[in-house]
This record gives C-alpha cells, structure tokens and sequence, in this order.
C-alpha cells in the first residue's frame, strides 16, 4: 500500500515521510503531544495515509484522550481495513469506545 501511494505523487513522499518520522520520534521521546501534532500534520498530505491516524491514535491514548485516540484509531482501520494490525487496533478501538447503555 505504501509503494502505491509513494509511487503516485512525487512531492507526497518526503513530506509524508518527514511528518511521520517526526511524529514516531516524538512518541520515542515520550512527547505525545508533540507526536500529536506531527500526525495531525501528516494527515495533512494528500492523500491521507492510514498510518498517520494510526500514529494520532497512539499519541492521543498516551495522552488519555480516549474520545480523540478511539475516533482515530476507527478512521485508521476504516481506511486500512486489512492492514496486518487491524485486529489489533479493533482491540484496543473497542476498550477506548464506552459500553452502550
């Protein structure tokens, strides 16, 4: 998938790349908001890659904002339904989503 979307637009992958990698070394650096932020960047890029709402997930979780990591962990898996971790973040969507009444 991500071969694809490299391949289609030659500006989309440097860009993408950047704010993603800024985005995973915030997280390394256990800044969640600043992780947020580079995400929130790299949806930005057109088109929208799936691992960004997957990296925004993930910094909002960090930061205990369930409402905000659920909403972008589901647009992860809506765009990514087969990605290798859908279960995965299926899981974690499905603690974060409160119980119906």
């Amino acid at each position: 998938m991500l071969q694809d979307l490299l391949g289609t637009n030659p500006d989309f992958q440097p860009r993408f790349l950047r704010r993603y990698a800024d985005g995973l070394k915030a997280l390394a650096d256990l800044d969640p908001t600043a992780a947020g932020r580079h995400f929130q960047s790299c949806l930005e890029v057109t088109p929208p890659y799936p691992l960004c709402y997957r990296g925004l997930g993930i910094a909002y979780a960090k930061q205990n904002k369930r409402r905000e990591a659920a909403a972008a962990y589901k647009e992860y898996v809506d765009a990514a339904p087969q990605a290798t971790d859908a279960e995965q973040v299926r899981a974690l969507l499905s603690e974060l989503e409160p119980a119906p009444k």
